[in-house]
């Protein structure tokens, strides 16, 4: 029961978000709290290859990696204090959901 509501909030969270604009930022920025971000809101990466780290030292945070169809490509929850963790290649269409009080960062992979 309790992934269903998950699942149910993930995919009206995707669903609302097509008839709510998306903030845009002067500059790319690096740090996202909860919310819905393109990737193309970050800064561009030459091989789409994006690194993920829950910058919170006491909140966790639930990233959800959708494509422009709106179907998850990957999925994780990142628990305070954790490492780095590699993003699936992205194109410029994609959006990031992010779920949670906690505050992630998110840079290209070099």
């Amino acid at each position: 029961m309790k992934k269903f509501r998950v699942l149910l909030i993930v995919l009206l969270s995707l669903f609302l978000n097509t008839f709510v604009a998306i903030p845009v930022f002067a500059s790319p920025a690096t740090t996202f709290k909860e919310g819905v971000y393109k990737i193309s809101d970050l800064e561009p990466s030459p091989n789409n290859l994006y690194t993920i780290e829950n910058i919170s030292p006491k909140k966790s945070i639930f990233i959800l990696l959708a494509n422009e169809d709106q179907v998850a490509m990957q999925i994780i929850k990142l628990e305070p204090g954790t490492q780095k963790y590699d993003l699936r290649p992205m194109k410029p269409e994609y959006r990031i959901l992010l779920i949670g009080d906690g505050e992630a960062r998110i840079l290209p992979k070099t």
